[in-house]
């Protein structure tokens, strides 16, 4: 069966941002973040008022607003275009993914686990394209590349 991240990639030059996309996207990415956090903002500040008015750490388990949702993927998006922080945001993703990976392996479990960017970096797409092919990762697409998008999107929806 092929690899579901060979859809949309060759190699690891495919996962690298463009000058072109860094530039149109950091201000568009900039507003659609701005736009997006606003209502997870707003619910956080909800759950802060319900949180705050129970009696102990045990009432907490009875507010529903609050209750994990069960999980399918493990990923890290990392939306930020900046070049000089991509390097930053992979090493995070890159520890949080790894930790993931060996924390599941322990227990002979291995779920959905990708990782999307936007400023990609030539040795970090190195990186990743390793991640790729070792299995610590299961799938790998660049925020600004939209056939990649729609190729994960689609992989995302079929788990």
């Amino acid at each position: 069966m092929k690899a579901p991240y060979l859809r949309h990639l060759k190699s690891s030059t495919n996962l690298q941002t463009t000058y072109e996309a860094i530039r149109a996207g950091f201000v568009a990415l900039a507003l659609e973040k701005n736009r997006r956090a606003t209502p997870f903002v707003d619910r956080a500040r909800s759950l802060k008022v319900a949180a705050s008015q129970v009696e102990g750490p045990r009432d907490l388990l009875i507010i529903h607003e609050i209750q994990a949702p069960s999980y399918i993927a493990l990923g890290e998006l990392k939306g930020g275009i900046d070049p000089a922080g991509a390097d930053e945001h992979w090493k995070t993703a890159r520890t949080a993914l790894s930790r993931i990976h060996e924390a599941f392996a322990r227990n002979q479990l291995k779920p959905h686990t990708f990782f999307i960017g936007a400023a990609i970096e030539p040795k970090m797409a190195l990186e990743i394209w390793n991640f790729l092919e070792s299995g610590i990762i299961e799938n790998a697409a660049n925020l600004t590349d939209d056939e990649q998008i729609a190729s994960i999107t689609n992989w995302l929806c079929s788990l």
